[in-house]
């Protein structure tokens, strides 16, 4: 009976840590896809396999090359999305940059520019810089 009371325990702080971590990384736990695109030759059931994958597994990029230069929110991104972190790390350059050269990136000029994946995820890093305050979404009007 005290190993029940103390697994309940356990399970209730794991629950209360998981919802911190969520409210911390909100970005990451928008409305699943409510429809997908099916990529070339893939079956309907693969599509089906793949969405599942996609919002239930986590990436693990522990090994992979460019993850030592990604910040932790970066890296939970990257895991969450399942993007290798060369891929993010790409659009991100291509984001900030646009962003840079005229002074805003609005979401459609973003999923435009990021040809390397798809608009799913292009948004979600699209999102997420923009969350961190990287770039802007529209061009100030400031009168200056």
């Amino acid at each position: 009976n005290q190993s029940d009371i103390e697994q309940l325990q356990q399970k209730k702080k794991e629950s209360e840590s998981s919802r911190k971590n969520r409210d911390n990384t909100s970005y990451l736990y928008t409305t699943p896809k409510t429809h997908s695109y099916r990529r070339r030759g893939e079956t309907e059931e693969e599509m089906r396999n793949r969405d599942r994958r996609e919002i239930l597994e986590p990436l693990d990029i522990s090994s992979m090359a460019g993850v030592e230069l990604l910040a932790l929110r970066e890296r939970d991104l990257c895991s969450r999305a399942r993007i290798k972190p060369e891929t993010y790390m790409a659009v991100k350059d291509i984001f900030i940059r646009e962003s840079f050269r005229i002074g805003y990136l609005q979401r459609i000029v973003a999923r435009q520019l990021a040809t390397m994946c798809d608009d799913w995820t292009a948004s979600l890093i699209y999102d997420f810089i923009l969350a961190c305050g990287w770039i802007k979404d529209s061009p100030t009007t400031d009168g200056s």
